[in-house]
C-alpha cells in the first residue's frame, strides 16, 4: 500500500483547490520558492497513480534545465514523499521517462530545439506541465498543447504553466489572466480566447511557504532591488513591456503566398537571397536564409521603394546536432529548399552564408566549406549592438518578414534586454541568461552582409 506524507502548506491547499475545480488550463505564478513546482509536480505523481497507462509531460525551454530542477531535485523529493512508491518505478536515465508500476509515464523534455520538439510531440498526453513558462515562446506552448490528447478512461487532460512573472507583453498574462488571444490581440484591440471558462490562475507568494524555506532568503527578497522584489517575492507582472527586442508588428509575419505576391511586386530579377549561420557549442545551431532586394540605382515610385525595403526570412533550422556532418546535411537540404522555390518563383539562385567564426567556429567554417563544399564565408562580427539596433528598427517597421509559426517569430517573444538589478532600468544589450537567440544570431550574420552591401 502506497501512503502520501506530503503536508502542504495553507497557500498550497488553496491553490489545489483551485486546481480541482478541473479547468483544462491552470497557472500558478507568483514569487520565488513559493511551492509552485513542488505543488504541480505532487499533482502529477497522483495523476499518474490514479490513472493506469496514463502519459504526462513536464517540460521547460532547455533539457538541462528541466533535468537540473525537476528530474535531479523536486521529482525526488515528491516520489520520496509517496512510502513504498520509490522501489517500483523505473528510471530512463537517457532519455528523463520515469515508469510507474500501473504503466503510467511522466516524461520531462526541453523544447528548444527541432530533436527534442520532435520527440515531445511524437506523443499524446493526459497533463503537460509549462515549468517556467517566462522562457518559453506562446507558438512553442501551443504546439505541446496539440499533443493534450491522450483518452484515458475517467481521466480529464489538464495543461498546468508555472512562473515567476515578467511584463504584462507575455502571453499567460493574456491568456490566463486578461484572457485575450495572445496573437490577435493588438493595444486598443483586445480579442477574446475561446473557452474563457476553461482558464484559470491562481498566485504563490515565498511568505506562504515560510514553513519550508530560509527565512533570510525571503527577508533577502523583501529588500530587494524594486524590479526583483516585485517578480520574485510579490510575484506581480511588470507594466514595463519595452523589455522585447523585437516586438513584432501584426504586419510582421508571411504565410502562404505572401512571399510569392511579394517577388510578384518587385520583379523575380530583383530578388537576392543570402544565409546566415550561428554555430552552437553549448545551445543549438541556428541557419537562416533571407531574400531582400538591393539598393535601388535609380529612383522607384514610393509604393515600389517600401516594397524594396523588405526583407523575407524563407528558410530558418534550430537544432542540436550529433556532428558536424549532421549540420552540413542540414545546411544542405536548407539551400536546396530555398534554391527550389526561388527557380519556381522566377528568381536567379546565388546564395553565400555568412557563419559564426567564435570560439571553435572559424575551424568549423573552413570545414564546412572545404570538405562538405558549402557555400560559406567568415561573417563580419564587430559592432554586434549596433546591429541589433538596426534590426530592431527593421521589425519594428515591418519590413522584416518571418513565418509566423517559424523559430525566429518564437524567439522573438523570449529575446529581452538586460535589467539592471539594481535600479531596474533597461540596459540595451540582449540578456543571454533569459535566452539565448540562436536564429536570431544567425539572421544578424545574413543582415550584416546586406547593410554593408547597400553601402558599397
Amino acid at each position: 500500500m502506497i501512503e502520501c506524507s506530503i503536508r502542504l502548506t495553507e497557500d498550497q491547499e488553496k491553490a489545489l483547490a483551485v486546481i480541482r475545480q478541473g479547468k483544462r488550463h491552470t497557472l500558478l505564478y507568483g514569487g520565488s520558492r513559493s511551492g509552485k513546482t513542488f505543488l504541480l509536480v505532487y499533482v502529477i505523481v497522483l495523476r499518474a497513480l490514479l490513472y493506469a497507462g496514463s502519459r504526462h509531460l513536464i517540460y521547460r525551454l532547455h533539457l538541462t534545465d528541466v533535468v537540473s530542477s525537476i528530474w535531479l531535485e523536486t521529482l525526488p523529493k515528491v516520489v520520496e514523499k509517496f512510502t513504498g512508491l520509490g522501489p517500483k518505478l523505473k528510471y530512463n536515465e537517457t532519455r528523463h521517462i520515469l515508469f510507474f508500476p500501473n504503466h503510467s509515464e511522466v516524461w520531462l523534455s526541453g523544447v528548444d530545439d527541432t530533436r527534442n520538439a520532435d520527440a515531445v510531440l511524437g506523443k499524446e498526453y493526459a497533463t503537460t506541465y509549462a515549468n517556467e513558462a517566462s522562457q518559453i515562446p506562446y507558438l512553442t506552448n501551443w504546439k505541446v498543447r496539440t499533443r493534450l490528447a491522450q483518452k484515458v478512461p475517467g481521466c480529464q487532460v489538464r495543461e498546468f504553466a508555472d512562473l515567476n512573472p515578467t511584463t504584462k507583453a507575455h502571453w499567460t498574462f493574456k491568456e490566463n489572466i486578461r484572457l485575450e488571444d495572445p496573437v490577435q490581440s493588438k493595444p486598443g484591440a483586445r480579442v477574446p480566447i475561446d473557452n474563457r471558462e476553461s482558464y484559470i490562475h491562481y498566485q504563490l507568494n515565498p511568505d506562504g511557504n515560510k514553513a519550508n524555506i530560509d527565512e533570510d532568503y525571503i527577508r533577502s527578497l523583501a529588500h530587494a532591488p524594486a524590479s526583483m522584489r516585485r517578480r520574485f517575492y510579490e510575484g506581480e507582472y511588470a507594466d514595463d513591456d519595452g523589455l522585447l527586442v523585437f516586438p513584432f508588428p501584426p504586419e510582421g509575419f508571411h504565410a502562404g503566398n505572401d512571399f510569392a505576391e511579394w517577388v510578384g511586386k518587385v520583379g523575380s530579377g530583383n530578388v537576392r537571397f543570402v544565409g546566415g549561420l550561428d554555430i552552437g557549442f553549448d545551445d543549438a545551431d541556428g541557419f537562416a536564409i533571407i531574400a531582400y532586394c538591393p539598393k535601388p540605382r535609380i529612383a522607384v515610385a514610393p509604393e515600389l521603394a517600401t516594397l524594396l525595403k523588405r526583407r523575407y526570412l524563407i528558410y530558418e533550422y534550430k537544432a542540436r546536432r550529433t556532428g558536424l556532418a549532421e549540420l552540413a546535411t542540414a545546411i544542405g537540404s536548407g539551400l536546396a529548399t530555398a534554391e527550389k522555390l526561388a527557380l519556381s518563383l522566377g528568381c536567379s539562385w546565388a546564395c553565400y552564408i555568412y557563419g559564426d567564426t567564435g570560439a571553435g567556429g572559424k575551424k568549423m567554417i573552413y570545414d564546412l566549406r572545404m570538405i562538405h563544399h558549402l557555400p560559406i564565408r567568415p561573417a563580419y562580427k564587430r559592432d554586434k549592438l549596433a546591429a541589433i539596433e538596426l534590426m530592431q528598427d527593421e521589425v519594428k517597421g515591418g519590413q522584416f518578414i518571418v513565418p509566423a509559426a517559424g523559430a525566429a517569430a518564437q524567439e522573438a517573444e523570449a529575446v529581452v534586454w538586460t535589467k539592471d538589478p539594481d535600479t531596474g532600468e533597461i540596459i540595451r544589450e540582449i540578456d543571454d541568461k533569459a535566452f539565448h537567440p540562436d536564429i536570431w544570431d544567425a539572421i544578424l550574420y545574413a543582415m550584416r552582409s546586406i547593410w554593408v552591401g547597400g553601402m558599397i
